[in-house]
């Protein structure tokens, strides 16, 4: 049964939720969070680390050359790790 409420001249109707959302099993919400933690690694890796190694070495390379560089291009790719 919906109760209604008076407020400064406006009648609200407060209707009961009555659609029962299913709730995830615990596998997919697994497998989801899996799946953001992939997604998360692969943008990280070919996005933002080769920004971070480009400054980073640089400045590396200045120190330890006591010279001016310019460093064109730094990749990374998260899929083939070193070693």
């Amino acid at each position: 049964m919906p109760q209604y409420f008076t407020l400064n001249a406006i009648k609200l109707m407060i209707v009961p939720n009555k659609s029962k959302k299913a709730k995830r099993p615990l596998w997919m919400k697994i497998l989801v969070g899996v799946g953001r933690i992939y997604l998360l690694v692969v943008i990280s890796g070919f996005f933002v680390a080769p920004i971070i190694m480009k400054n980073v070495m640089q400045g590396i390379v200045v120190e330890a050359l006591d010279r001016t560089i310019a460093l064109e291009k730094a990749a990374f790719d998260p899929f083939h790790p070193i070693g």
